[in-house]
């Protein structure tokens, strides 16, 4: 009798992946264990380590997950050849990423220094800065196209990350149950605007 095949790499990590993000939301970073992560994707304990060194790689590799989709949204709105225009692109895609995973990105603000210091940690701050070009590449544009003054790439393009993640904390905060999508002109409104009085 032939022995069932057994499950591809990538849609074992995937099932581990989709059960760490349930167990994470409903019980938070520090509650979670790796045996409850296991019992939610139907799997030994020991068979999670064959994929995970421990649970703040996993939590990491989460994160890493979501942050894929995220990645090929922005990567698509910064195709947009008006600068402007791929900059709000990129602030609808970044408000609707906050929507769709508000639960997990609470845990996730509030984690862990060691994540920073694991192999996902430097893969994640790998990832932030290549979020961070492709920011730029967009202020570039709004810049040549004299849509936005002259400005520091780099710390641009820190600030409009950072915009995203205070519309996210705001919403956690006031658990505001409103899409944040609706709010991607009020965030270039700060980008290009800030917190100064408009003049008429």
């Amino acid at each position: 009798m032939a022995r069932p095949r057994k499950e591809p790499l990538e849609k074992m990590r995937l099932k581990i992946l989709n059960a760490a993000r349930q167990v994470m939301i409903q019980k938070g970073y520090q509650d979670f264990r790796m045996h409850d992560v296991a019992a939610v994707a139907n799997l030994a304990s020991g068979t999670l380590y064959l994929y995970f060194k421990d649970k703040v790689e996993l939590f990491a590799w989460v994160f890493i997950d979501l942050l894929d989709q995220l990645d090929k949204n922005m990567a698509e709105a910064s195709k947009i050849t008006d600068g402007l225009a791929a900059l709000k692109k990129m602030a609808y895609e970044g408000l609707a990423f906050i929507d769709r995973h508000q639960n997990f990105l609470f845990q996730f603000t509030g984690e862990h220094p060691a994540l920073l210091e694991s192999e996902a940690g430097i893969k994640l701050r790998d990832r932030f800065i290549k979020h961070l070009k492709t920011l730029g590449q967009a202020i570039d544009r709004a810049v040549k196209g004299k849509q936005l003054r002259a400005c520091n790439r780099e710390f641009a393009s820190l600030y409009f990350s950072f915009l995203l993640r205070i519309f996210m904390i705001d919403k956690i905060l006031h658990r505001r149950k409103d899409p944040l999508v609706g709010k991607a002109e009020d965030l270039i409104d700060l980008f290009l605007n800030g917190l100064g009085r408009k003049t008429e």
